[in-house]
């Protein structure tokens, strides 16, 4: 089974009115420090290993003891053995539950424990799919409702099936006679029957169920002591490993160590006459006699050996020698995160190595993995993310935080969850936006009907794939972007905001160049759709009036002036260069003045790079500026333009065509 839907409420930053997070088989949760995301991967920790002792008053929002946490999970794609196990509390073909922590009460109503050190009370539901008539759901049968059902056959018809017909004959029916005939009845008239969907609380042996068939979180926090990752444990990757290993050897192998144990035991401690090594049998009967010179008694050495169980779980160590032999945590922090890359490398190998039968009793795993890039270099911070794209791919799912434009893919939008905090104070919650393909998809045959027939999701993110680069991967991290369209922009713009006394990664503003205006527009609809606004910086060259340009002015909701375009043009979130960014800045700084700093650029420089010699301009401005008293004064005006509409950008609603 996959988890496809967590719902969170009343639970650390979450507030009552909660978040759905949908959740993929791989999901990425990106955000500034502090916005949640930690507290979403606690949250599934919660729903997939629930215990009461991680419960305390500031585990509620804001500490109000007064409402519920409600943690919920919808879980799809069970195969049959998962569905045998869990049919009384499936939903058709879906598991979906809820867990509810509070403040526990007497009897009479009174709170327990203190405000600060509240005792808790607990509760798991789930939501069952059930025959809307109550004569066909097995927890209302008992018999004196059967007495009373079965005088009325109008009442036990659905359709032109009637219910007695499928009971023994004569008298009144048993309890297991009736429970045993509704199986059948519901499978043979399923179409006509009428289904609702019940919250069932704590139905009898829902929790263990759950605690045998749920998928195992494996949670690796951003900070952990590398022993911890060293152990064998059911919630690390090293302890999966094991386990699918202990799993994998032959009855056969562990009969043949378990009998070469029992004869070191034989050899160690008391066993038949002549097995012991003699040194040992004699040091115990001269302690023996000494002591019944004084006591009668028996007096026994004996020598622990080691047992197969233990061996294999608790004496396995991971030792490391990179020209000096250690354990793990006398090593650097870059071995040790590159040993944890190696065990999840190795976990999406088991299949290869021991077998898909060899370990039936294992069941999938959740990974949460906090901040995967800490302490690895770019080349394997990329491999990384193929490798937890790699575990996706089969029965397990990976949930990651991250701050690295490395660790998301532009083609896999649709995996990326945008976590923020909103509002502040009493009103500060965790907020998440989310764009599917789907959205996407509905969005392009709105706008070109042509291709309904031929778009699909797939060919979404195929357009999309070719928008990849960190830079622009870097827009998902930010709270607004600048898009424009070349490097020339993105090298200058930083330098003329930082001379008008903005630092533009102190606002969260990234300038994201494109590649051109081909790409502006799809660029725009995925981060605006994410919850982040964008400036858009376009070049018309020599006047005319692209299409592209139209188009992103019509995307934006903003008019272009009639007619062809005879200087640059702002309007609300957008600004148009009548020709291109080079053409505006020499026009507004003066023609002679820029091309005398183009030439000196090209003679420090020692290049004609148009981008290193706007940054070089810039930051000859810059410094006219300071010499003045004020390094914003030669600041280009378009270059104002942009940077305050940019500062001034707040996110308007959706973009795309439904």
């Amino acid at each position: 089974m996959k988890l496809r839907q967590l719902e969170i409420r009343n639970f650390l930053s979450f507030d009552e009115e909660g978040v759905e997070v949908e959740i993929g088989d791989v999901t990425a949760l990106v955000g500034q420090n502090n916005s949640g995301k930690s507290n979403i991967i606690k949250a599934l920790d919660l729903l997939l290993r629930p215990q009461k002792a991680k419960i305390d008053k500031d585990t509620f929002h804001h500490g109000g003891l007064e409402r519920q946490i409600e943690i919920k999970g919808v879980f799809e794609d069970l195969t049959p053995g998962e569905t045998a196990k869990l049919k009384r509390s499936l939903d058709g073909d879906r598991l979906v539950i809820m867990r509810r922590w509070w403040r526990a009460q007497d009897e009479e109503g009174h709170p327990l424990g203190t405000d600060n050190e509240p005792e808790i009370a607990d509760s798991v539901s789930a939501f069952v799919r059930e025959p809307e008539a109550e004569w066909l759901v097995e927890d209302n049968v008992n018999q004196k409702s059967i007495t009373k059902w079965r005088t009325d056959r109008e009442a036990l018809t659905i359709g032109e099936a009637c219910f007695l017909d499928y009971l023994p004959p004569g008298g009144t029916p048993k309890v297991e006679d009736w429970k045993k005939a509704i199986p059948g009845f519901i499978e043979k008239n399923r179409e006509a029957i009428p289904m609702v969907a019940r919250q069932k609380l704590d139905p009898k042996g829902l929790a263990s169920v759950l605690q045998h068939n749920l998928p195992e979180i494996i949670w690796v926090p951003a900070i952990r002591e590398v022993e911890d990752e060293a152990k064998v444990q059911k919630t690390n990757p090293f302890g999966q490993l094991v386990n699918r290993m202990v799993e994998a050897i032959s009855e056969a192998a562990l009969a043949d160590v378990k009998t070469n144990l029992e004869a070191v035991a034989r050899r160690l401690n008391r066993s038949e006459p002549g097995e012991r090594i003699e040194q040992i049998q004699a040091l115990e009967e001269a302690i023996k006699r000494e002591l019944n010179r004084q006591i009668p008694c028996d007096l026994e050495i004996e020598i622990e050996t080691p047992r197969l169980d233990t061996m294999l779980t608790t004496g396995i160590r991971i030792l490391a020698d990179d020209g000096f032999r250690s354990l793990l945590d006398k090593k650097g922090h870059g071995l040790q995160r590159s040993v944890l890359f190696s065990l999840l490398r190795t976990y999406v190998q088991l299949d290869a190595l021991f077998g898909e039968e060899a370990a039936p009793s294992l069941r999938p795993a959740m990974f949460a993995i906090e901040e995967p890039e800490i302490y690895l270099h770019p080349q394997l911070q990329r491999r990384m993310l193929a490798l937890l794209y790699e575990i996706g791919q089969g029965a397990d799912q990976v949930v990651y935080s991250t701050h690295s434009p490395l660790l998301v893919e532009m083609a896999w939008f649709d995996d990326i969850r945008v976590v923020r905090k909103e509002g502040s104070g009493r009103e500060a919650h965790t907020h998440i936006e989310h764009l599917t393909a789907d959205r996407l998809l509905q969005d392009l045959v709105a706008r070109c009907p042509d291709v309904g027939g031929t778009a699909s999701c797939d060919s979404i993110r195929e357009r999309y794939e070719n928008a990849y680069s960190p830079g622009r991967n870097e827009g998902f991290f930010a709270a607004k972007v600048i898009l424009v369209e070349g490097a020339t922009e993105a090298a200058a713009l930083p330098v003329y905001a930082a001379a008008m006394g903005y630092d533009l990664d102190a606002e969260g503003i990234s300038v994201v160049e494109t590649g051109g205006i081909e790409q502006m527009d799809r660029l725009l609809r995925v981060y605006n759709e994410l919850g982040i606004p964008c400036f858009v910086v376009a070049d018309c060259h020599q006047g005319r009036r692209p299409s592209d340009v139209e188009r992103l002015a019509a995307l934006l909701g903003e008019e272009l002036p009639q007619g062809p375009l005879g200087s640059a043009f702002v309007s609300g979130s957008l600004f148009v260069h009548a020709d291109k960014w080079e053409t505006t800045i020499r026009a507004e700084v003066g023609e002679t003045e820029y091309d005398e700093l183009s030439a000196e650029a090209g003679r420090y420089l020692g290049t004609d790079s148009k981008t290193l010699k706007a940054r070089f301009v810039a930051r000859r401005l810059r410094e006219k500026g300071s010499q003045a008293g004020d390094e914003g004064k030669f600041v280009p005006q378009s270059a104002r333009h942009i940077v305050e509409g940019a500062l001034a950008l707040e996110w308007r609603g959706s973009v795309l065509k439904t």
